[in-house]
């Protein structure tokens, strides 16, 4: 144990001997040092079965644990045979300040951060690796602060954020790589930008479900969601902008039912949307305007149906438009202008019950049905444009 000006630093040699003691001796030294720094920098945990912090308290001050080794990567030593250990902190509490496990290793591991407790400051697992195994941050609690997962490599691992509670500030997932199932269903964000641009998933579903963000930005810009489902229904996105730029969802199955967006601007131009089930059935749009023009679609069916959009609502130049199999806007309310210019569909879009309050721009807008049913199709067509007030008999 060393003292910084007159501050208790517990660090090196030290730390690792009293963790060793068991939780009841260290929440004991932390009852009697309630403000104090706690560094595992670049220790080497692989000597030991298992890294156990479950229970554990820190003290007020920056805990460290930047460059810790957990365990070996079979990558890097290709003829050790290698075990699947735990790395522990569930039901940890982290006192106010900064938290930092950025490049730590943990190779193949099952990390748990279950209802672990983090208080007011920046937390970072930015660059961290996982060759395999399992990261649950299921239930737990992130204060005040900046969190940042920026850079981290998640192979062949099962990531859980279920229930997670994110405090105000900023979450940076900026560049993360996961490879397996992602769940953040059920999280909430409280205010703060929530920042997931080119983030890449592959062999996986990713889902979002029941997720609320709060006040701030939400950006999924040229994020690579791989081929599994993707699931945003029920989300609650709050006030902020919401940005799929450029974002890849090739996935079987992409779902926005009855998500909810707030005053922000909806962005999806640009994305690539995959041949599967597109579901925007039952979406509130919010107040902004919803952008998907010059996205790319392909053999999907596309719903819009009963969604409601108050801004304007673009879904111009669509690359793709003569792949979609069914395109419905069936009970869906527009309050501002739509805009379908310069699509060729195959499909007849559904413009059943549509309400519409503003313009419906459709320059060079085209329908060539493939089925034989052509002139039954053209006249379904017809039927929804005059229910719409955009055709004479």
């Amino acid at each position: 144990m060393a003292h910084d000006n007159k501050k208790v630093v517990l660090k090196g040699q030290a730390a690792i001997e009293l963790w060793l003691q068991g939780k009841e001796a260290w929440n004991k030294w932390v009852e009697e040092n309630p403000v104090a720094d706690v560094s595992f920098r670049e220790v080497d945990f692989t000597k030991f079965e298992g890294v156990l912090f479950t229970g554990y308290k820190f003290p007020t001050g920056t805990v460290d644990f930047s460059l810790a080794r957990f365990n070996e990567d079979r990558a890097i030593c290709p003829n050790k045979q290698l075990a699947n250990i735990q790395v522990n902190f569930s039901h940890a509490h982290f006192g106010d300040g900064d938290v930092d496990f950025s490049g730590a290793m943990f190779g193949i591991s099952d990390v748990l951060f279950l209802q672990t407790q983090f208080g007011a400051g920046r937390v970072s697992f930015s660059g961290v690796t996982l060759a395999k195994g399992l990261v649950n941050f299921s239930n737990a609690h992130f204060g005040d602060g900046n969190v940042n997962f920026s850079g981290s490599r998640f192979n062949k691992a099962e990531v859980l954020f279920l229930n997670t509670q994110f405090g105000n500030g900023d979450i940076d997932f900026f560049d993360a790589r996961f490879v397996g199932d992602v769940f953040f269903s059920g999280s909430k964000f409280d205010n703060g930008d929530v920042t997931f641009n080119r983030a890449r998933f592959s062999n996986g579903n990713i889902s979002f479900a029941s997720t609320q963000f709060e006040k701030g930005n939400v950006r999924f810009i040229d994020t690579d969601f791989g081929d599994g489902n993707v699931r945003f229904s029920f989300t609650q996105f709050g006030d902020g902008h919401v940005s799929f730029y450029e974002a890849k969802l090739r996935g079987n199955i992409t779902h926005f039912d009855n998500a909810k967006f707030g005053k922000g601007y909806v962005n999806f131009s640009r994305a690539i949307f995959g041949g599967g089930d597109i579901d925007f059935s039952r979406t509130d749009f919010g107040e902004g305007s919803v952008n998907f023009s010059f996205s790319i679609f392909n053999q999907g069916e596309v719903s819009f149906s009963s969604s409601k959009v108050t801004g304007n609502f673009g879904f111009a130049n669509i690359d793709g438009a003569d792949k979609i199999r069914s395109l419905s806007f069936k009970h869906a309310t527009f309050d501002g202008s739509v805009d379908l210019d310069n699509n060729n569909f195959n499909c007849v879009p559904d413009f059943t019950n549509t309400k519409l309050s503003h313009q419906l721009n459709l320059s060079h807008f085209t329908v060539i049905p493939r089925t034989k049913n052509k002139d039954k199709l053209a006249s379904k067509l017809f039927i929804g444009l005059k229910k719409l007030g955009l055709a004479k008999s």
